[in-house]
């Protein structure tokens, strides 16, 4: 199947850059600082939507994006925690705006795994920070087309990083990805 050009990754390198690049190039490579390893961001929730669509078709199975309660949950556990890890802040443990220089990747995002603490009582890696995520719980009626972002990214505060946080962004953001749910057969849902 052909891909949309919507679909299609697309980041802001910098603050001051006026226009979003695609994060490959027209013949498959990668821009710098991107790569398989790392997690899929620049994508609008609509596209991340689909991408879970296309996984399902391929699966066989019920694949979606989680709702804000799914995500808090694998999160929080079942004793409300602050953070994935517990109740203590410390900016070392996940990637945020504030993780000190010599904690921080060379490129735009840490791989999978590479903050190890950052890790919820259920085993799910890096959802307090490294990547906010997209949900499929919207915003309200009274914001169309909005939908709730979890999760700190290395672009945003310590404020984000508390698992309860909820943000929303309508366009394309450079620090956004998602995960996603794969429902089991007996009507439960997969890991993320």
């Amino acid at each position: 199947a052909t891909r949309r050009p919507e679909d299609l990754p697309r980041v802001r390198l910098t603050p001051e850059a006026l226009r979003y690049r695609d994060v490959w190039t027209e013949g498959g490579e990668f821009i710098a600082g991107f790569s398989p390893a790392q997690p899929v961001v620049g994508v609008t929730q609509p596209s991340a939507t689909r991408s879970c669509a296309w996984l399902g078709e391929r699966l066989g199975r019920v694949c979606r994006l989680p709702t804000m309660y799914e995500w808090e949950k694998a999160a929080r556990g079942v004793d409300a925690r602050e953070f994935p890890w517990g109740d203590g802040f410390d900016d070392t443990f996940a990637l945020i705006a504030e993780t000190p220089a010599e904690r921080r990747p060379a490129t735009f995002f840490a791989l999978p795994g590479a903050f190890p603490i950052d890790r919820s009582p259920y085993g799910v890696l890096d959802l307090g920070g490294n990547v906010r995520e997209w949900t499929s719980t919207p915003f309200g009626p009274e914001k169309r087309g909005f939908f709730k972002v979890k999760g700190a990214s290395a672009a945003t505060t310590r404020r984000s990083l508390y698992s309860a946080y909820t943000s929303d962004t309508p366009v394309v953001p450079t620090d956004i990805g998602f995960r996603y749910v794969v429902e089991m057969e007996a009507g439960g849902s997969g890991a993320m």
